[in-house]
């Protein structure tokens, strides 16, 4: 109903909105008639008339969330009041004031929310803060921001975002350094839009130091710094001719995947005094420049220069670049690690310099123990973090001093085991599921190798090819059986409750549990010529030198020895959990096990030209020649790809978790299917897997390693964001 049909005067309130458009507030008007002093019973009205119209609109159904930028609330029909009353639809309101700038309309329905009994939530004051921006009410949107904690709502990056742009934009600077300052104690994470409306107000207050400080924690942090991101540092240099600082930035660009602007390169020009002077600044920064060499272990080098207030990151950046490289670390010449954010020229070096650069190996292994998970994570200087169920091992700090110059961890399911360098090992976890290794302490030396069962044992060989276990007993954790021929052991291999040692001329000891492959005394004799061993949960298969197979172990998950006697010209056995896949030299397969999860087996033995086959609990996916992907199987472990087929092409490696798939394109992209919870499902860090350089998988999660150095981690279950977490440091 009209306004003018219920004798409300309503249609002055549509004519002066319709007039207005935005240029005369009410509050305006409202002043005006107070300093009149007799027009108070007139103000009065209006603001009676102002609050029935907008609880009219508010009813309206469809009219709300087509609220137009002009606002023409006359053109309102009487089909059009239909009363919803909901949150969505005030929010809808509200969010329309923005497009308009009308922030006093957007708090004015913020403040009608209550009076129908619906409470505004984070999603309606983010609406007000956003319009209050549009409308350069900074101080509005201050008010607002900090009015959150009252009204029991958590701020989240979108409102401390908004407020920050805001109040930046009115040129109050101090304000908005002091809003970004309270964005960690508020417990919100600032972004990358965090960052650059703080690094502008710095920028502006010609505190370049601060400015190039918040840059260099947003990198550190892992932030995608945007090319908006540069131009606000080089501003602050270009305030204070800081030219040297601004050329190395704006040099340091390419290799950080960001191209320079027209912006760019004005302020690092603006910086040298003008533009008749850059040529001059240019040739002295090539001067001063320090100019090292970097090699890798392969011998292939190359030389850099880099300003000496450059910072370490930014020379690291030059070398993943310029030798295309992964993740690793940068030495100096006497072997000394280049790390941290320090400068080149506090790192003390100069021209001449010969720098070397290590690949870094890091480890991701894992505990799963029903639902419970735990991870342990090498980091790039040996030493390990850990997360996930305390008592599974997911807390180390009672070994965290001594897990250092790690080189190789392993877990069963409740504890883990880590091997250093020096050749000792250090565990943790469930004492009885390996987590104690007191008793054999003193013989846990000289350790090459960790294998484990999953069901609560270890094993260690030595240098000397003997074999040290601990743990549960029935699963592994007593070689006494076989004690005195454990000698001379090459490779060690585990199922779920038993384990197997391939000795020195080619003949193999088990031991452990009886149905799960310890018992190999009725294929002892063909048990001669080994080359390989592989297992899945259950049974063990030995590749021998002929080609032939020989399996052993529960015959429900491969153990069927008399189907691998059929085998020749094998020349590879991998295993899921439940089967195993042999590959004949003509790139041809078959399989054999649990045949529920290779319903699509008579497929797989059709295949020709594979390259790679992957496994997972119950499915196997392979990589053909050409380069496309094939998965059969069952579907929860990863067993159908249709959904991702057509971007299966130029397939260079296959990874997989227990449940899930994934796939490293030769483009430096990731394609990943299956379960989500074992990272089947990468949407959510799809647009960050560019120029991937090495995929590792572990029982849930798969970690993608780029290469700018950094680690991109899915999957993991409830554990996703601990993970997250854990590859934020800098790895390097």
């Amino acid at each position: 109903m009209r306004g003018d049909e219920d004798g409300t005067g309503g249609t002055s309130i549509f004519v002066f909105y319709e007039n207005a458009r935005g240029q005369i507030e009410y509050f305006a008007i409202q002043n005006q008639v107070d300093r009149k002093g007799s027009q108070w019973c007139a103000v009065l009205q209006l603001h009676h008339e102002m609050l029935y119209v907008l609880q009219q609109l508010l009813s309206v159904a469809t009219g709300l969330a087509a609220l137009s930028v002009n606002y023409e609330f006359d053109a309102m029909t009487e089909n059009d009041a239909v009363s919803y009353n909901t949150a969505l639809r005030y929010n809808a309101s509200i969010s329309s004031c923005e497009k308009g700038s009308q922030w006093l309309m957007a708090l004015h329905f913020l403040d009608l929310m209550p009076t129908v009994s619906i409470t505004p939530d984070t999603i309606s004051y983010n609406a007000a803060l956003a319009a209050s921006k549009a409308g350069r009410a900074w101080q509005w949107a201050v008010h607002l921001l900090n009015s959150f904690p009252a009204k029991s709502l958590l701020a989240d990056a979108i409102s401390f975002n908004t407020t920050l742009t805001a109040v930046v934009d009115a040129a109050h600077w101090e304000k908005a350094l002091g809003l970004f300052d309270v964005m960690p104690e508020r417990q919100v994470q600032p972004n990358v839009i965090s960052y650059n409306a703080a690094i502008s107000a710095a920028a502006v207050e010609s505190r370049w130091q601060s400015a190039m400080e918040l840059f260099r924690t947003a990198r550190d942090g892992k932030l995608a710094c945007d090319v908006m991101s540069y131009n606000a540092v080089l501003k602050s240099l270009e305030l204070v001719k800081h030219w040297a600082v601004a050329f190395q930035l704006l040099n340091s660009m390419p290799h950080a995947r960001v191209s320079p602007d027209v912006i760019c390169y004005s302020m690092a020009i603006g910086a040298s005094s003008g533009e008749e002077q850059w040529e001059r600044s240019l040739q002295t920064w090539l001067e001063q420049a320090v100019k090292v060499e970097v090699s890798l272990l392969s011998g292939k080098s190359t030389t850099l220069a880099v300003h000496p207030d450059a910072f370490l990151d930014d020379l690291r950046a030059q070398v993943r670049e310029a030798l295309k490289v992964g993740r690793g670390r940068l030495l100096s010449p006497s072997g000394r690690a280049l790390a941290g954010a320090g400068t080149v020229r506090e790192a003390g070096l100069k021209t001449g310099d010969v720098l070397s650069w290590h690949r870094t190996q890091v480890q991701l292994a894992e505990v799963r123990s029903t639902e419970r998970r735990a991870f342990a994570l090498i980091l790039g200087d040996g030493s390990v973090v850990t997360c996930g169920t305390p008592w599974l091992g997911g807390d180390s700090q009672a070994v965290q001093e001594q897990l250092q110059n790690v080189k190789q961890i392993k877990a069963t399911d409740g504890a883990f085991a880590a091997l250093r360098g020096d050749g000792s090992v250090i565990t943790w976890g469930l004492p009885k599921h390996g987590g104690s290794s007191t008793d054999v302490q003193a013989q846990l030396k000289d350790v090459q190798e960790l294998q484990a069962t999953n069901f609560g044992a270890f094993a260690a060989r030595r240098s000397d090819g003997s074999v040290v276990t601990w743990g549960d007993p029935g699963s592994g954790g007593d070689c006494s059986s076989v004690a005195e021929q454990l000698h001379n052991v090459q490779q060690l291999q585990a199922t779920e409750q038993a384990f197997a040692a391939l000795l020195s001329d080619g003949s193999v000891l088990t031991w452990g549990g009886h149905e799960e492959g310890g018992d190999s005394s009725y294929v002892r004799d063909r048990l001669t010529g080994v080359q390989e061993l592989s297992a899945t949960v259950a049974a063990f298969a030995a590749l021998r030198t002929d080609g032939s197979v020989v399996a052993w172990g529960w015959p429900d998950f491969g153990g069927d020895s008399k189907f691998a006697e059929t085998l020749q010209d094998v020349c590879h056995v991998h295993s899921s959990a439940m089967a195993f896949i042999a590959v004949r030299s003509d790139g041809s397969l078959a399989s054999w096990g649990d045949f529920s999860s290779l319903r699509d087996s008579l497929f797989a033995r059709e295949l020709r030209g594979v390259k790679q086959v992957q496994a997972s609990d119950e499915a196997f996916a392979a990589i053909l020649s050409d380069g496309s992907v094939v998965s059969w199987g069952q579907f929860r472990s990863g067993g159908d790809s249709t959904a991702v087929q057509m971007q299966l092409q130029d397939a260079r490696e296959l990874h997989a978790t227990r449940t899930a798939f994934a796939a490293l394109l030769g483009n430096g992209s990731v394609v990943t299917w299956g379960h989500a919870d074992g990272g089947g499902d990468s949407s959510a860090v799809q647009g960050q897997l560019r120029d991937v350089q090495e995929l590792r998988a572990t029982a849930s999660a798969f970690v993608a390693f780029l290469l700018d150095g950094s680690a991109i981690v899915w999957g993991g279950g409830d554990c996703e964001e601990a993970l997250q977490e854990m590859f934020r440091a800098d790895l390097c």
